[in-house]
């Protein structure tokens, strides 16, 4: 038996998202946060719906949610428990409000035991979107090769990535 696989998300989110997975054939899981996380029905949901992936905005947009260190571990203990891949989509990460405490996921790495990234851009924070530039910190190697080869097989030139192993490496 085929399963579909399905990718989780916190709503309201970021239309690429959609874009972006339902163009890929997965199915959108949308977790509605309005009025702040329900971490015990979130971790249902989890259990229930069994996500490949947890696809992170990381400061959340379009509420503007900096996810605190609490949260981080949260979100993190909660992939690890039901193995679910993380990606965290990092490109807002330096346009927050003055003293504003922002957590990548990279800081979270070593205690990850699934597949992880954090994705970014230079675009957002120095308004450079036509550069067409953006980098992966991957910390697996297999999973950072493995995603090198989808780029080239979709000849996607502008990414870069970390070549070395970040996990033993916290970020700032």
């Amino acid at each position: 038996m085929h399963r579909i696989k399905k990718v989780l998300t916190f709503s309201p989110c970021y239309d690429a998202f959609i874009n972006t997975v339902t163009a890929n054939n997965r199915v959108l899981l949308q977790f509605n946060i309005d009025g702040g996380v329900n971490w015990s029905r979130l971790e249902q949901l989890i259990a229930e719906q069994q996500p490949e992936i947890f696809l992170l905005c990381n400061p959340e947009n379009p509420l503007g949610i900096a996810w605190s260190d609490d949260e981080m571990e949260r979100i993190v203990g909660l992939c690890n428990a039901y193995h679910v891949a993380i990606i965290s989509d990092e490109i807002h990460m330096d346009v927050v409000r003055a003293k504003t405490k922002t957590h990548t996921l990279a800081n979270y790495f070593d205690e990850l035991k699934v597949s992880s990234a954090v994705i970014s851009s230079a675009s957002k924070a120095f308004n450079i979107p036509a550069l067409g530039c953006s980098y992966a910190l991957i910390p697996n190697s297999l999973d950072r090769e493995l995603f090198l080869h989808s780029l080239k097989q979709k000849k996607c030139p502008f990414f870069g990535t970390i070549p070395r192993n970040v996990s033993n490496h916290r970020m700032l």
